[in-house]
């Protein structure tokens, strides 16, 4: 378990637990309703699951609509819990800004920027979640697995037919939620940057223009000096912001390239999916509880792919030597 050491990391490990604990509870909803379907409609259990019910004309459009309605459920659910996390990060800044006494111009800009860059970690917070409380299940499935042997007969088979399934559901909604996933925000912090840099360079030939007109000689030595020492200090502000701009976007494209990675484990999840989806049709105790443990390797990995993603809000501070030229 991650070791929690501030007080923003265990609010994050909370909201985490009480998602992994609702995503619990929305699927075994899910698996009960399909139990209770398997006993009322003459369908073989493949026809059940998400991607294939809208296939199968016997089944009633409502039951197909509350079938796959499962993974809308399970994406407001994960997009809530980050929301949740990300909102606590970005308090304190979001309320400091507020404070700032600067122009209502300043202001605006530095509370749009705040603002993007938590759509940025929302999202990526998203895909975290996504893929952890997927790992999170695949756990509890393998500990009912192997506590399968307690119980026999028909209790037994559907043990194993809805682990099976679960296995299926949760593996396709994590595959759709990484091949749809596109980070928010950048747009916006595009835009903020490319104003700042058209202002920047603006600044830049003002500074041109007043160093050209101080190195005069009709300029007297003692205001020229004053003059040009200003002139240099305002240069030296205006490489600290160029420096921090090129620092900020270089940890969002960090962040992007680290979820770009999670697109090359699509192959591994196709393949639990997929086995899942056999499985359905061979419920072999041995074989299920083979491929749910080899199943926990591989998210494990998947899992430690996204630890490596930092997903640090802006601080006031940050967000002063970003926006500010002074």
């Amino acid at each position: 378990m991650t070791k929690v050491s501030t007080p923003e990391e265990l609010l994050e490990a909370v909201e985490k637990q009480n998602g992994a604990e609702a995503m619990t509870m929305l699927a075994a909803n899910h698996l009960s309703y399909v139990m209770e379907l398997r006993e009322q409609l003459d369908v073989e259990d493949i026809g059940l699951l998400t991607s294939e019910v809208g296939k199968n004309r016997c089944i009633p459009e409502q039951v197909k609509v509350r079938l796959k309605s499962l993974h809308d459920k399970m994406r407001r659910l994960v997009e809530e819990v980050a929301r949740r996390i990300e909102a606590q990060k970005y308090q304190s800044a979001e309320e400091a800004i507020s404070g700032l006494s600067t122009s209502k111009h300043e202001k605006n800009r530095s509370l749009a920027l705040v603002e993007a860059d938590k759509k940025v970690n929302i999202s990526c917070q998203t895909l975290k979640i996504a893929v952890e409380l997927f790992g999170e299940l695949n756990k509890h499935i393998l500990h009912e697995l192997e506590n399968a042997s307690h119980v026999g007969g028909g209790e037994e088979r559907n043990l194993l037919f809805g682990n099976a399934l679960l296995v299926y559901e949760l593996a396709d909604f994590v595959i759709h939620f990484i091949e749809d996933f596109q980070p928010m925000g950048r747009e916006e912090i595009g835009a903020i940057h490319a104003q700042m840099q058209n202002e920047i360079a603006a600044f830049k030939e003002d500074l041109r223009c007043l160093r050209k007109q101080a190195e005069s000689p009709e300029i007297e030595e003692d205001v020229r000096a004053t003059t040009l020492r200003a002139i240099n200090d305002r240069d030296k502000a205006v490489e600290i912001v160029e420096r921090e701009w090129s620092s900020y976007l270089e940890s969002l494209d960090s962040r992007e390239s680290t979820t770009d990675a999670l697109k090359g484990k699509l192959r591994t999840l196709y393949l639990i999916r997929d086995n899942a989806k056999s499985q359905i049709s061979a419920l072999a105790i041995i074989a299920v509880l083979q491929f749910v443990k080899h199943n926990t390797e591989a998210i494990e990995a998947t899992v430690q792919q996204l630890a490596k993603m930092k997903l640090a809000p802006l601080t006031p501070d940050r967000v002063r030597r970003l926006i500010h030229l002074q």
